[in-house]
């Protein structure tokens, strides 16, 4: 497999005095980043901020009130069909909900996008889809269907069909979403090792601060429209803003915690 962190500088997907929202409603404003190639970049925020509008965005299904999006230093926004369809294989989508078809089974969905998008033969189909099941830990549970998986099930076959045509970067909506500790914490390092072993690059939209200080190299925090921070998360930590312990340092019992002391237990280890 060749080392596609190295073999181009170009980032992976960039946006430029993007806004996002509808009619005259700004959603998002001003935002300007970068993803760089093998990264895993967090975008994250409270509920209502524009996380899944930028999501959509960036994946090229949403164009943006103003402003320009690239992937692989292309604008999806201005190509034609087939040259958008071409991209669009090189990305992979793993959804909040994990949209799965209820009327496949774990390994039909996990297979489907290879039926849908090449002319491999059908055993071919069957080993890659393996592979990304094996990578997964799901290879025992492919004959199962969506209504008899669990939360942290579904996400991880959603992940394995998202990354089955082995794209160069993966959107991932609410990993950690409806999940407990330890299966967020799980679908954690699952993240980290599929970049490691497909060498590819992640943006991974979150609400969970902790997982998003377990797995990015930089994270993107957005509040009242815009960008509240981007750094790596030792720089997040350092910044001390205030609005940072206003949007995520509550407990569980909804009891806020010392800026300090949160961001401290957050990121213990780094």
């Amino acid at each position: 497999m060749p080392d596609r962190a190295s073999s181009d500088p170009t980032p992976i997907a960039s946006v430029t005095g993007l806004e996002l929202g509808y009619g005259e409603h700004r959603v998002v404003t001003g935002l300007e980043f970068e993803v760089a190639r093998g990264e895993i970049f967090a975008i994250m925020g409270a509920s209502g901020v524009g996380k899944s509008t930028l999501l959509r965005t960036l994946v090229g299904l949403a164009p943006p009130a103003a402003g320009a999006v690239t992937l692989f230093g292309e604008n999806p926004y201005a190509m034609p069909e087939p040259a958008l369809f071409a991209l669009r294989r090189r990305i992979g989508v793993a959804f909040q909900g994990g949209a799965l078809l209820n009327a496949l089974t774990v390994l039909e969905n996990v297979e489907l996008p290879l039926k849908l998008n090449t002319r491999l033969d059908r055993a071919t189909i069957r080993i890659m889809a393996h592979l990304k099941l094996e990578l997964l830990n799901l290879r025992e549970i492919d004959h199962l269907y969506p209504s008899q998986l669990s939360g942290g099930m579904a996400k991880r076959v959603s992940l394995a069909r998202a990354v089955v045509m082995d794209p160069e970067l993966v959107f991932f909506d609410e990993p950690a979403g409806g999940l407990d500790a330890r299966n967020a914490a799980e679908l954690d390092t699952l993240i980290v090792t599929l970049r490691a072993a497909m060498n590819c690059s992640f943006v991974v939209v979150t609400h969970a601060l902790d997982s998003a200080f377990a797995i990015a190299d930089r994270l993107l925090v957005l509040a009242d429209g815009r960008a509240l921070t981007l750094g790596t998360p030792s720089e997040v930590r350092a910044l001390g803003d205030e609005r940072l312990t206003a949007l995520f340092g509550q407990t569980a019992s909804g009891q806020r915690v010392p800026r300090a002391a949160y961001l401290d237990r957050l990121t213990a280890g780094l």
